[in-house]
């Protein structure tokens, strides 16, 4: 099967196994990242604000860093 603009070229298969290696790595970046704000006693505190994270956001995103306020496009309001 060709592309649309040139059907003699096939279309570019995605690379599945790359795409889950980097979410892969990406999820241990995350989660390393909170394992250090647990040593360092900040987990559950917002990088941003300093407020408390929400206890139900933290069960629903553990490695989250970050409070919904300051989550929000346009940050805290």
């Amino acid at each position: 099967m060709g592309s649309r603009l040139d059907p003699d070229r096939p279309r570019p298969v995605p690379d599945m196994a790359s795409d889950a290696e980097r979410r892969r790595q990406l999820t241990i970046r995350r989660i390393d990242a909170a394992l250090a704000r647990i040593e360092a006693g900040e987990y559950g505190y917002c990088a941003i604000c300093g407020e408390q994270i929400a206890a139900g956001r933290l069960d629903r995103e553990p490695t989250t860093s970050v409070c919904a306020d300051c989550a929000r496009p346009g940050g805290p309001t």
